[in-house]
């Protein structure tokens, strides 16, 4: 299945995508209805940006992250150790969108947000669109290193 990976062009600090984006293969992309993770429109997650116990969180590699985000979010890779003081984070948030940079439904988003659940987190949903839907409708996205995010040590 194929998902589209957003080309961003940096201005100003503010990634803004490239019409002509690249696609690129996603493992085993599923359909939206194959996940027990609740799905949000990105008009509905905007209006959740403001609230403080709203945390997002993007599930694609560091320096796809640092390419650019949704502003505010925190740099979580699904395929990496998920730092403590990233945990400490989220388990403050009463709301968590997961995001990546497919259409429909990318599997890393999927399985990020399945690993937040199995720690005890409820409130735990997927972005429609992800970054591909958010970006086009001018919502508030930023380029640079996760400001609240930190490494963890081997």
């Amino acid at each position: 299945a194929l998902c589209l990976s957003v080309a961003l062009r940096v201005t100003r600090g503010v990634p803004r995508p490239v019409l002509a984006g690249d696609t690129h293969m996603c493992s085993n992309t599923p359909s939206l209805a194959d996940t027990t993770t609740p799905w949000i429109e990105v008009a509905e997650a905007r209006a959740l940006l403001i609230d403080p116990t709203t945390v997002f969180v993007d599930c694609r590699p560091p320096e796809q992250f640092q390419a650019g985000h949704i502003s505010g979010a925190l740099s979580l890779p699904s395929d990496r150790v998920l730092p403590s003081a990233a945990l400490a984070h989220v388990r403050g948030a009463q709301t968590i969108i997961a995001y990546c940079d497919a259409r429909g439904g990318c599997e890393s988003s999927q399985r990020l947000a399945a690993r937040l659940r199995e720690l005890g987190l409820s409130d735990v949903r997927i972005l429609k669109d992800g970054l591909p839907g958010w970006l086009p409708a001018g919502y508030p996205a930023e380029s640079g290193p996760c400001r609240l995010c930190l490494e963890s040590t081997p």
